[in-house]
C-alpha cells in the first residue's frame, strides 16, 4: 500500500490510501514550465522541483473515479522557502541514492484525492508534496519530515528484503489496526511523539495502524529530529531496537548510513 496525509484542522493525521499497484505505476511527465522549476544541484545531483501544475503530473488511475486528483500550484511566494527546504532534505542522501530512486519532486499548494486534502503521497521515483505556507502549520520541520516520510516508502518497497520484518513486529506490545484510513475515522490519528505508545513499542498512536506507516515515522525522524525523539528511543528499549533495524535497512542500502551518521544529520 501507499501511504499520504492529510491536514485538517491544525492535527497532521496520516491516511492509507490506495492499493499499491495504483500508486507505484511508472508514468511519463511532460517537462515542467521554466519558471515553475527548481534544480536541487548539490553534489552534482539534478532532482526537479515542480511548482506548477501539469494536466498529466498524476498517474492516469489517479486523475478520476474515486481517487480523482486535483493540486493547485504552489504560492509564488514559498518558492524559494520550499527549494531552501529541499535541498536541505535532498542533501541528507548519499552521492547516487536519490538518482536512482528519484525521479522529481511536485510542490502544490493543495492537493486533494478521495474528496480528501492531503499533504502529500508518492509513486514510484516521484514525491508529491503540499505546502500551504508557514502560517497554516507547513513550517520547515514539518516539510522536510514530510518528504523523507514520503521517500522512506519507495525504498521500503523497492527492497523488502533488507527490512527485518517479523524481528521489528516482535518488538510491539499491540497488534497493528486497519490502516490509516481506519484509524482517522475512529479519530485515533495523532502523530505526536508521546511516551503512552513508545511504551508500546511505537512512536506516535498513528503509528499503530499499520507497519509501513510505523516505518514512516522512524524514517522522518532519522533523518530531521522532533525535539525529543533520540531521548525517547534511548528510554524505550524497543524503541531503540527499532532504530536499529532502521539503521540496518538504510545501511544495507548505503554504507554511509550509519547510527552516528543519523544522530548527525538528524539535528542539522
Amino acid at each position: 500500500m501507499s501511504v499520504s496525509f492529510l491536514k485538517n484542522t491544525g492535527t497532521y493525521l496520516w491516511l492509507l490510501t490506495v492499493p499499491l499497484i495504483a500508486f507505484c505505476c511508472s508514468c511519463v511527465f511532460l517537462p515542467a514550465n521554466k519558471e515553475n522549476t527548481e534544480s536541487n544541484s548539490g553534489n552534482d545531483l539534478e532532482i526537479e522541483i515542480i511548482y506548477n501544475v501539469e494536466d498529466d503530473m498524476f498517474p492516469v488511475s489517479w486523475r478520476a473515479g474515486d481517487i480523482n486528483g486535483k493540486a493547485l500550484p504552489l504560492d509564488t511566494s514559498e518558492y524559494d522557502r520550499t527549494t531552501r527546504i529541499l535541498r536541505k532534505a535532498m542533501s541528507k542522501y548519499p552521492e547516487g541514492i536519490l538518482e536512482k530512486y528519484l525521479e522529481k519532486v511536485y510542490v502544490v499548494g493543495y492537493l486533494e484525492f478521495f474528496g480528501l486534502e492531503y499533504g502529500g503521497t508518492n509513486t514510484d521515483g516521484i514525491v508529491y508534496l503540499s505546502n500551504r505556507g508557514e502560517y497554516m502549520g507547513y513550517t520547515d520541520l514539518f516539510l522536510e519530515q514530510s518528504f523523507h516520510h514520503e521517500l522512506s516508502s519507495i525504498l521500503f518497497f523497492a527492497h523488502p528484503r533488507f527490512f527485518r520484518k517479523d524481528d521489528w513486529v516482535k518488538l510491539n506490545d499491540f497488534q497493528y489496526g486497519s490502516g490509516g484510513v481506519n484509524a482517522i475515522q475512529t479519530s485515533s490519528a495523532s502523530v505526536a511523539l508521546s511516551e503512552y505508545y513508545a511504551a508500546k513499542g511505537v512512536l506516535s498512536q498513528y503509528a499503530t495502524s499499520a507497519i509501513e506507516e510505523d516505518f514512516n515515522t522512524f524514517a522522518e525522524q532519522l533523518f530531521s529530529a522532533s525535539e525529543g525523539f533520540w531521548e525517547l528511543t534511548e528510554q524505550y528499549p524497543a524503541l531503540s531496537e527499532k532504530v536499529t533495524i532502521m539503521v540496518e535497512f538504510y545501511n544495507a542500502i548505503h554504507p554511509d548510513f550509519t547510527l552516528e551518521y543519523f544522530r548527525k544529520i538528524s539535528s542539522e
